[in-house]
């Protein structure tokens, strides 16, 4: 048994550290956080995996409102990026506006 960190764990499930964290806070995914870092141990990341197998090319894990985790869709339907760039957008835009000039 060894014990992974949240990018190591991210690297072994194939996905964005992002994505692995929410999935762990939302409890979907078994680790813990005993500190500032979370934790994980491999052997319950393997059942994991394997609790994600398919039987008969239907999903076997998926719950009924279960809450799904993404990094790209808002409930508005606007990417996560579209919104990172309008805030710098914002950030970027002068702070006051131009004078004309006569």
């Amino acid at each position: 048994m060894h014990t992974l960190d949240l990018k190591q764990a991210a690297e072994f499930l194939k996905m964005h550290p992002v994505t692995l964290q929410c999935k762990a806070k939302a409890g979907e995914i078994p680790g813990a956080k005993p500190g500032k870092s979370w934790v994980f141990i491999d052997e319950d990341l393997a059942n994991y995996i394997r609790s994600q197998y398919t039987k008969h090319g239907k999903r076997i894990a998926s719950k009924k409102g279960e809450r799904q985790c993404s990094l790209n869709e808002t409930k508005s339907g606007t990417t996560n990026l579209q919104l990172v760039e309008k805030q710098y957008t914002d950030l970027l835009a002068p702070l006051t506006k131009q004078r004309l000039k006569k």
